[in-house]
């Protein structure tokens, strides 16, 4: 029989451990669980940090068309999670538009899809083979009904008082303190970048084994709450990283960064005659010349339709972190 591989040093920083040695060590907390389970503590071991929020910069000109004001203006007629992710989806994804929406985001894990994670995500148009997503994104109270899904789901079929006060303590823990530094958006950017990898052509995969080479992983959120911004979280996550994650039994190299730092970006509504400019800009900065003219639209297909439904898991919950 092989012999066991020695436990970890404690005194070893987070970030110099494998995934699997991090769960050894903190056997006592269950981390090995789907995104919609995660809390603060998979953000701290996995060295994630949100920086505080910040206004977007001012756009320049460029070639992306004033459009989408009839979208905009109507993005808090009503109050449900779906009509606004609707309507986003309508802003950034209409045939005039560069980008192209699909639903639900693969959460990979082992080199193997362990979950679907319920949301939008956005292509360039056209992409043939498909680059992988630009950005992600979903609706705060979209991830909040996920958790109550989830909480719920394990009462037993005759409830009791215990048993309703139990899926209530399990919704309470999984609540984030602050909504916009939630776990299930660290979770978002982590496959974001994952599909951008995955998606690489073989040549180019080669060459982002580099571990210094990064992917830039967007996730836009709503927030009901919130009437004058959408928010535009945004990080660079290398190669290395995404690594740890495709072999959750090996350390990382000495040279990985031990923080990936989230930058939340503030995007003004207002002036609505230019948020879908202002929004395509900061997601797409380098489609300044875009040509909205020379894209021929496919069928497209509005999240309206699509049920807040809950998360879908692959694999057993053991096998997720």
């Amino acid at each position: 029989m092989a012999p066991l591989p020695p436990s970890p040093s404690p005194s070893l920083p987070p970030a110099a451990l494998s995934i699997y040695e991090l769960a050894r060590l903190n056997c006592r907390e269950r981390l090995l669980v789907p995104p919609i389970q995660w809390t603060g503590r998979h953000v701290e071991l996995l060295q994630f940090s949100f920086e505080e929020p910040c206004p977007a910069p001012r756009s320049e000109k460029s070639g992306f068309p004033i459009t989408g004001y009839q979208h905009a203006k109507t993005l808090f007629t009503f109050s449900g999670p779906g009509w606004r992710e609707g309507t986003i989806e309508d802003i950034l994804a209409e045939p005039e538009c560069p980008l192209e929406s699909r639903t639900g985001l693969k959460f990979y894990f082992n080199r193997r899809l362990v979950s679907i994670l319920p949301c939008l995500t956005f292509h360039v148009r056209g992409d043939n083979p498909v680059r992988g997503p630009v950005a992600a994104y979903i609706d705060r109270v979209h991830i909040e009904k996920l958790r109550m899904d989830y909480a719920w789901a394990r009462q037993p079929r005759r409830p009791s008082s215990p048993s309703r006060a139990l899926c209530k303590f399990r919704a309470r823990r999984l609540k984030p303190p602050v909504p916009h530094r939630d776990p299930y958006i660290v979770a978002m950017l982590i496959a974001v970048a994952v599909n951008q990898r995955n998606a690489l052509p073989q040549k180019r995969s080669e060459d982002c084994l580099d571990p210094s080479s990064t992917f830039l992983a967007q996730v836009l959120l709503t927030d009901g709450n919130d009437k004058e911004n959408i928010h535009l979280f945004s990080t660079d996550i290398a190669s290395s990283f995404l690594d740890k994650i495709d072999h959750p039994s090996l350390r990382p190299p000495p040279s990985v960064t031990p923080t990936i730092v989230i930058r939340h970006t503030l995007v003004p509504y207002r002036p609505l005659k230019t948020f879908r400019k202002r929004l395509l800009l900061l997601l797409l900065p380098t489609l300044r010349d875009y040509d909205c003219e020379a894209i021929e639209p496919p069928p497209t297909k509005s999240l309206r339709d699509i049920p807040c439904s809950g998360q879908k898991d692959i694999e057993n919950e053991g096998d997720l972190f």
